[in-house]
């Protein structure tokens, strides 16, 4: 089975090659799509998805799906590396946050994550019908709670795409 650790091995290799790709945006759209990069993140995604059966990795599996489904929607694909994500496991990953919203199992980390993808980009979380737990956890947020959570290197690093974001606003802060 995949663990965290691989999928966040190939999230950085993936990023790695990502930020050497260089040219305007069409070049490197177009560099991108021939060497076949597009298609990493779908299957990161759905190895994050199979890691929500395992109790110990689900909590932090969740949060990374949920980034990876937001950020596709926040930024374009060569600049994250994500193109379309399928359809069915973007909603798969916001239907179990839906539901661990619903159980009341969120951490602290992730409301602020949540409220703060909110802020940014509402359409990109929020972009299915029904996600009424979601969106109660979202109004309970802070969006600006994150500053507070003094993020650091080792809380951040080896946490794929994910811990790369929160690190960089972290730095421009």
């Amino acid at each position: 089975m995949i663990t965290l650790r691989d999928l966040a091995a190939w999230e950085s290799r993936v990023a790695s090659i990502v930020a050497q790709v260089s040219g305007t945006l069409e070049e490197r759209d177009r560099a991108l799509e021939r060497a076949g990069l597009y298609a990493e993140y779908p299957a990161i995604l759905s190895g994050y998805l199979a890691l929500l059966d395992d109790e110990s990795s689900a909590p932090e599996a969740l949060k990374r799906a949920v980034f990876l489904v937001w950020y596709s929607g926040v930024e374009p694909p060569v600049i994250s590396g994500i193109a379309e994500l399928p359809e069915i496991e973007a909603r798969a990953a916001l239907d179990a946050l839906d539901a661990v919203c619903r159980a009341d199992q969120t951490d602290e980390e992730l409301r602020w994550m949540l409220a703060w993808y909110h802020e940014v980009a509402d359409y990109a979380i929020l972009r299915v019908p029904g996600l009424l737990a979601v969106q109660a956890v979202i109004d309970e947020g802070d969006s600006s709670a994150w500053q507070r959570a003094a993020l650091s290197r080792e809380q951040m690093e080896g946490r794929g795409l994910l811990g790369r974001y929160w690190l960089s606003l972290a730095r421009s802060d």
